[in-house]
Protein backbone atom coordinates (compact mmCIF):
# COMPACT_ATOMS: atom_id res chain seq x y z
CA UNK A 1 0.00 0.00 0.00
CA UNK A 2 1.36 3.30 -1.15
CA UNK A 3 1.52 6.60 0.69
CA UNK A 4 0.00 9.62 -0.32
CA UNK A 5 2.97 11.75 0.83
CA UNK A 6 5.37 9.55 -1.60
CA UNK A 7 4.13 11.19 -4.80
CA UNK A 8 3.97 14.54 -3.14
CA UNK A 9 7.74 13.82 -2.33
CA UNK A 10 8.54 12.88 -5.35
CA UNK A 11 7.42 15.32 -6.80
CA UNK A 12 8.91 18.25 -4.48
CA UNK A 13 12.88 16.84 -4.04
CA UNK A 14 14.16 19.66 -6.23
CA UNK A 15 12.56 22.18 -3.21
CA UNK A 16 13.93 20.01 -0.40
CA UNK A 17 16.99 20.08 -2.15
CA UNK A 18 17.65 23.55 -2.34
CA UNK A 19 16.06 24.22 1.46
CA UNK A 20 18.90 21.82 2.75
CA UNK A 21 21.50 23.74 0.95
CA UNK A 22 20.16 26.95 1.90
CA UNK A 23 20.70 25.96 5.82
CA UNK A 24 23.81 24.41 4.91
CA UNK A 25 25.35 27.27 4.12
CA UNK A 26 23.53 29.96 5.35
CA UNK A 27 24.68 32.70 8.01
CA UNK A 28 23.81 30.51 11.16
CA UNK A 29 25.24 27.52 10.06
CA UNK A 30 28.42 28.04 8.31
CA UNK A 31 30.55 30.22 11.08
CA UNK A 32 29.99 27.17 13.41
CA UNK A 33 31.39 24.65 11.11
CA UNK A 34 34.19 26.98 9.50
CA UNK A 35 35.58 28.51 12.64
CA UNK A 36 38.22 26.16 13.52
CA UNK A 37 39.67 25.89 9.68
CA UNK A 38 39.64 30.23 9.32
CA UNK A 39 40.65 31.44 12.71
CA UNK A 40 44.52 31.50 12.18
CA UNK A 41 44.04 32.20 8.71
CA UNK A 42 41.75 35.21 9.03
CA UNK A 43 43.59 36.45 12.24
CA UNK A 44 46.93 36.54 10.82
CA UNK A 45 45.64 38.17 7.95
CA UNK A 46 43.91 41.32 9.40
CA UNK A 47 46.09 41.72 12.29
CA UNK A 48 42.60 40.74 14.75
CA UNK A 49 43.01 39.02 17.78
CA UNK A 50 41.16 35.94 18.29
CA UNK A 51 38.73 38.08 21.07
CA UNK A 52 37.99 40.33 17.71
CA UNK A 53 37.43 37.47 15.55
CA UNK A 54 34.54 35.85 18.09
CA UNK A 55 32.73 39.02 17.97
CA UNK A 56 32.46 39.53 14.53
CA UNK A 57 30.68 35.87 14.58
CA UNK A 58 28.71 36.73 17.82
CA UNK A 59 27.51 40.01 16.15
CA UNK A 60 26.83 38.34 13.24
CA UNK A 61 24.63 35.50 14.61
CA UNK A 62 23.12 38.36 17.08
CA UNK A 63 21.86 40.55 14.72
CA UNK A 64 20.57 37.45 12.47
CA UNK A 65 18.47 36.16 15.92
CA UNK A 66 16.99 39.87 16.48
CA UNK A 67 16.28 40.63 12.65
CA UNK A 68 14.94 37.11 12.12
CA UNK A 69 11.31 37.65 13.22
CA UNK A 70 10.76 40.95 11.20
CA UNK A 71 12.19 38.84 7.78
CA UNK A 72 9.42 36.25 8.98
CA UNK A 73 6.57 39.49 9.16
CA UNK A 74 7.84 40.89 6.07
CA UNK A 75 7.93 37.36 4.41
CA UNK A 76 3.87 36.98 5.24
CA UNK A 77 3.52 40.45 4.21
CA UNK A 78 4.50 40.75 0.74
CA UNK A 79 6.17 37.07 -0.12
CA UNK A 80 9.24 35.06 0.03
CA UNK A 81 9.93 36.09 -3.33
CA UNK A 82 9.94 40.15 -3.27
CA UNK A 83 12.06 39.81 0.48
CA UNK A 84 14.48 37.57 -0.89
CA UNK A 85 15.26 39.57 -3.92
CA UNK A 86 16.08 42.98 -1.39
CA UNK A 87 17.94 40.21 1.20
CA UNK A 88 19.67 38.96 -2.28
CA UNK A 89 20.56 42.55 -2.75
CA UNK A 90 21.83 43.53 0.84
CA UNK A 91 23.76 40.56 1.07
CA UNK A 92 25.71 41.52 -2.29
CA UNK A 93 26.39 45.05 -0.77
CA UNK A 94 27.74 43.13 2.30
CA UNK A 95 30.16 41.61 0.01
CA UNK A 96 31.22 44.20 -1.38
CA UNK A 97 31.99 45.71 1.56
CA UNK A 98 33.46 43.67 3.56
CA UNK A 99 36.73 44.06 2.49
CA UNK A 100 37.02 47.54 4.48
CA UNK A 101 35.41 46.38 7.67
CA UNK A 102 38.69 45.80 9.39
CA UNK A 103 39.44 49.40 8.70
CA UNK A 104 36.53 50.57 9.86
CA UNK A 105 36.00 48.47 13.68
CA UNK A 106 39.66 47.33 14.41
CA UNK A 107 42.29 49.20 13.96
CA UNK A 108 45.87 47.15 14.14
CA UNK A 109 47.83 49.95 14.13
CA UNK A 110 46.38 51.29 17.42
CA UNK A 111 47.09 47.86 19.29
Amino acid sequence: MRSSVEPELAQRWPLIMATCMGIVSSSFVLPYYSIGALLTPVTEEFGWSRAQFQAAILFSSGLGALTSPLIGWLNDKYGPRRVALIVFFIIYCKFIAAPTAGTFFFDPKSE
